[in-house]
C-alpha cells in the first residue's frame, strides 16, 4: 500500500438455509496487530457494491466511511430468510496521499471488522 492507493476486499454475507431474516451489523475496525500510527492514518469505506473495485465503489452507496481508528460502526444490512439474499460488501482501504510517508514507511497494520447478526423474527 502506497500513499494515494486504495486496496479492495470483497465479502459476501448471507443467512443460512432454514434461517429467519435478520440484520447483520458491522462493527468498527480494531487493530489486531501492527503499528498504531499506520492504523490511524488509514481511511476506509464499506459499501454494498456491484463489484469490489473502484468502478463498483463509485456507483455504490456507502454503509460507512472514515478512519480505521474512529471505531465507528460500519453499518447494518438486512438479510432475507433461507439464504435468499446475499449482501456483496466491499471494503476499500486507502492510505491518503498526504500521509507522513517517511514515518509510516515499512510499517504494517492488520485490521479486523466483526459482523454480528440478529434474527428479525
Amino acid at each position: 500500500l502506497h500513499p494515494g492507493v486504495t486496496v479492495y476486499a470483497p465479502l459476501g454475507v448471507r443467512t443460512s438455509a432454514g434461517s429467519e431474516e435478520g440484520t447483520a451489523t458491522i462493527e468498527g475496525a480494531v487493530l489486531v496487530d501492527g503499528d498504531e500510527g499506520l492504523f490511524g492514518a488509514l481511511r476506509y469505506e464499506v459499501a454494498e457494491a456491484p463489484s469490489c473495485d473502484a468502478a463498483g465503489m463509485a456507483t455504490a452507496t456507502p454503509l460507512a466511511a472514515g478512519g480505521l481508528d474512529d471505531g465507528t460502526p460500519a453499518g447494518a444490512i438486512s438479510l432475507g430468510a433461507d439464504g435468499s439474499d446475499a449482501a456483496d460488501l466491499c471494503f476499500a482501504v486507502t492510505l491518503p496521499a498526504d500521509a507522513d510517508q517517511p514515518e509510516l514507511q515499512g510499517r504494517t497494520a492488520t485490521a479486523r471488522w466483526t459482523i454480528s447478526a440478529t434474527s428479525d423474527g
